[in-house]
């Protein structure tokens, strides 16, 4: 008799089949009946349409999917089936009770009611996904060396910041009209930082040039560059550090204490920015957890690279090398069409470029094991 695993899969013939997995079948059933779930939490549904979320669901024609979103469940599936390989090759698979007690942790991971809103099988899927993942977490890092744990620590310092004492000099120049003058912003702030890499005093540089000027108590400028925050002595916390600008706030995260950072372009002109102290977490259990995890997840980048996928044309292809950041693209939806319609041999049309669709060649209904790809 065939168990089917977390991850969908099944030891049936890949006639239907989603993906392939190192041989192993991930259905177009299973997907359509997550999809199926999935859209009957209107709650849920709400909360990943938001910008920024992993929506929409739907595609754009009714009783369709959207076809990158229906990518990204099923690369979900492939990583969840290759964690669960995994974990069967070492005799660790997750019990009853690991999977019951992951259910509490899945839980409290959505907003009050959307957990509860899902049906019954699929609270019971993530809840397998969740053990699986802690187990796989425990085989691959969970017997890492106190030195390599340290290391890594270590050299990711910044990740752990809980606070930074932040200073800058903005340059922001403005041309004839009036507008920022992002040229010759650049210019003087590089010779700014000549004389700073020079030994120019930061707080009486800060003060001549800088021209951030404003706010009720003259903007930082005032104070040699001073950036305010809500820590006890003044300077960012996390929270705080979440506030700022995207450019700015990632030089300040990766910044080496004390030292001056080169000229960072963002709306308000060009930066000179120096991180005079960073407060970081102790390598304590909540940091060693944390690292753990992070080694695991380095550990499924290689498995997801060296493992022999294959993904049905309907739903998209499968990348498994890494990009420029070290990240695996995995699934990736099929191209929509350029043309809005093609004819077909007996003379019928149907849509394409819409960006969604329902299953195509081969499938007959939900109820046979196709899906509603997208």
């Amino acid at each position: 008799m065939c168990l089917l695993a977390v991850a969908l899969s099944s030891c049936a013939s890949t006639l239907g089949y989603a993906a392939l997995v190192n041989g192993t079948v991930i259905s177009q059933a299973s997907v359509n009946q997550q999809l199926a779930d999935i859209s009957a939490n209107k709650q849920y549904v709400q909360l990943i349409d938001q910008p920024g979320g992993t929506g929409p669901v739907a595609g754009a024609a009714a009783g369709t999917y959207n076809k990158a979103f229906v990518a990204q469940l099923l690369d979900q599936q492939v990583r969840y089936e290759i964690i669960r390989q995994k974990l069967a090759a070492a005799h660790a698979l997750p019990s009853p009770a690991k999977v019951a007690s992951a259910k509490s942790e899945v839980t409290q991971a959505f907003p009050s009611g959307v957990f509860a809103a899902f049906p019954a099988r699929y609270q019971n899927l993530l809840a397998g996904q969740q053990a699986n993942a802690d187990a796989f977490v425990t085989v691959v890092s969970g017997n890492v060396p106190p030195d390599v744990l340290n290391q890594f620590y270590q050299s990711h310092l910044a990740d752990y910041a809980t606070e930074a004492c932040v200073r800058h000099i903005l340059i922001a120049d403005k041309d004839a009209s009036g507008q920022l003058d992002y040229a010759a912003s650049l210019v003087d702030a590089q010779k700014v930082k000549a004389m700073l890499d020079a030994g120019a005093d930061f707080t009486a540089m800060a003060k001549q040039y800088s021209q951030d000027n404003q706010g009720t108590n003259g903007g930082s400028a005032a104070v040699g560059g001073s950036l305010q925050g809500s820590a006890s002595d003044g300077c960012l916390t996390s929270s705080d550090l979440q506030q700022l600008i995207t450019e700015f706030a990632q030089v300040v995260t990766s910044l080496p204490v004390n030292q001056v950072s080169p000229p960072v372009k963002t709306q308000f002109g060009y930066h000179l920015i120096e991180v005079t102290k960073r407060v970081t977490e102790p390598l304590d259990a909540t940091v060693t957890t944390d690292i753990q995890r992070r080694l695991a997840g380095q550990a499924l980048t290689k498995l997801v690279s060296t493992a022999k996928v294959k993904v049905n044309p309907e739903f998209g292809t499968f990348n498994g090398k890494s990009d420029a950041n070290g990240q695996i693209p995995g699934v990736t939806p099929p191209a929509v069409p350029n043309l809005t319609s093609t004819a077909s041999a007996g003379g019928g049309s149907s849509t394409a470029g819409s960006g969604s669709t329902t299953a195509g060649s081969g499938s007959t209904g939900a109820g046979s094991g196709s899906t509603s790809g997208g």
